[in-house]
Order: C-alpha cells, then sequence, then structure tokens
C-alpha cells in the first residue's frame, strides 16, 4: 500500500499522572525582579545609609564565593536590605511574604518575595507558584 494510503494509527493516549506526586518538603516560592535604577550606586554610601536607626531592619554584605570559569562575577558584593514582611492578596485570602531587596553597584535593584512552602503535594504546589507570580505583576502594574 502507498504511503499517503497506509491507515492511520490510533492517537497515543493522553501521558496518565503519576499516582505518587511529589512533595516539597521544605522551600520557597520566590518573586524575583530587577530594575535598573542608575548608572552605578555607591553600595558602601547605600549600606551607611539602610543600616542607620531608621533604616531597614536587616542590612547585610553577602560575600560571595570564588566565581567559576564561566560563572557571572560580581568583584563589589550588593547590599542586601531585609524589609520585613510584605501583605500580598491571594485569591481569596491574603498573605505576609518576606521581603528583601539588594543594590548592585551598578545601578541595578532587585527586589524579592520569599513565600516559604512546607510539606506541600506538587499540585499546591504550582497553584501557589501560579497565584504568587500573578498576584505579584498585578501589584506590580497597579504600581506603574
Amino acid at each position: 500500500m502507498p504511503a499517503a494510503l497506509a491507515p492511520l494509527r490510533p492517537a497515543r493516549e493522553a501521558p496518565v499522572m503519576f499516582q505518587d506526586q511529589p512533595i516539597v518538603r521544605a522551600g520557597s516560592v520566590v518573586v524575583l525582579r530587577f530594575y535598573d535604577i542608575a548608572h552605578t550606586i555607591d553600595v558602601i554610601s547605600a549600606e551607611a545609609l539602610a543600616s542607620a536607626p531608621t533604616g531597614a531592619e536587616d542590612v547585610s554584605r553577602p560575600q560571595l564565593a570564588r566565581a567559576g570559569q564561566k560563572a557571572i562575577a560580581f568583584p563589589i558584593p550588593p547590599v542586601q536590605l531585609g524589609l520585613g514582611t510584605v501583605e500580598l492578596p491571594l485569591a481569596g485570602s491574603s498573605s505576609r511574604p518576606e521581603a528583601s531587596a539588594r543594590a548592585y553597584d551598578f545601578g541595578v535593584v532587585s527586589l524579592a518575595l520569599r513565600f516559604p512552602v512546607k510539606d506541600a503535594p506538587w499540585p499546591d504546589f504550582l497553584a501557589l507558584t501560579n497565584q504568587v507570580g500573578h498576584a505579584a505583576a498585578a501589584a506590580a502594574a497597579r504600581t506603574i
């Protein structure tokens, strides 16, 4: 029989979900945003200002491990600021993730929201990831 007239093979069945899905025993969902705010940031002055009595809750200069050959290297460590908890509405409820910021000498500030996860079945972890992503995007859109 010519190939053009060969009978069609039955379609493959949809993949079966695993009966024993993974469980996230301990971890975090982290929302991370980067903002290019200047040509440079004086991280030493930023650290001093943030360490003042009315500054951030927690200020540190993480010591970065020596970068490998193909790694991105930061010759001047960023200033990390602990900003405490913030309230973020999630699908009919509210969550209070830990917020932090990092200021890099090349003019970038990163903001992170960390949602701790403990003993979450995989579908719940994925749902939280999606909720957090949508909520953070909506909050960012409201501020623009």
